[in-house]
């Protein structure tokens, strides 16, 4: 199966090189692929994420994203097991866009979080030992709001590099506040 979203992916990067390769004008949209972690305050919990974006600048100072999070967690001691899908709706603004160098770009949107968590719920301490563990599921379901904060870097004509932090806030549920880094690539 992990064979399989490889292959995937691959493939899904093959035809975006063709397809930016095929055209003769510049494109406003761009693909991001990223990778980073996250911290998630419900349950301490710290994602490894992938991230997917598509991004479309509507002008020098302005750009709207959407962006498909998933992630996994290496579990702790109380929390074995959790997951998170997360999709985000943003708008963007350049506040420092020199186009040769770098852009500094501050945003925020609406996200929604689905993210199913394993919880310790009870045990029993026997000579020392742990034993008869009790566990509960905890699936976190949810709307909320994010913030973007995103340094930018021109590597060539169709590539830029990206260090992200994200702040997204769910009400009493969830927070989680996470950092990547993103390559860009025009499409």
């Amino acid at each position: 199966m992990k064979s399989l979203h490889i292959y995937l992916l691959l493939l899904f990067c093959l035809g975006l090189n063709t397809l930016s390769q095929a055209q003769t004008e510049n494109s406003k949209l761009y693909y991001k692929f990223g990778i980073g972690s996250s911290f998630s305050g419900s349950g301490d919990v710290v994602f490894y994420e992938i991230s997917n974006s598509l991004n479309y600048t509507f002008s020098p100072y302005l750009t709207g994203e959407v962006s498909i999070n998933n992630g996994t967690a290496i579990g702790n001691l109380y929390t074995p097991s959790a997951s998170l899908i997360r999709t985000d709706l943003n708008a963007i603004i350049s506040l420092l866009n020199n186009k040769k160098v770098f852009d500094f770009r501050v945003g925020g949107g609406i996200s929604y979080q689905y993210s199913p968590r394993t919880f310790v719920n009870s045990y029993t301490i026997l000579n020392g030992e742990i034993q008869d563990i009790t566990y509960t599921t905890e699936i976190i379901n949810t709307p909320g709001f994010n913030s973007i904060v995103e340094l930018v870097t021109r590597i060539n004509k169709k590539s830029k590099l990206s260090v992200t932090g994200r702040l997204s806030y769910y009400g009493s549920i969830d927070i989680n506040s996470g950092v990547s880094i993103t390559l860009y690539r025009r499409l």
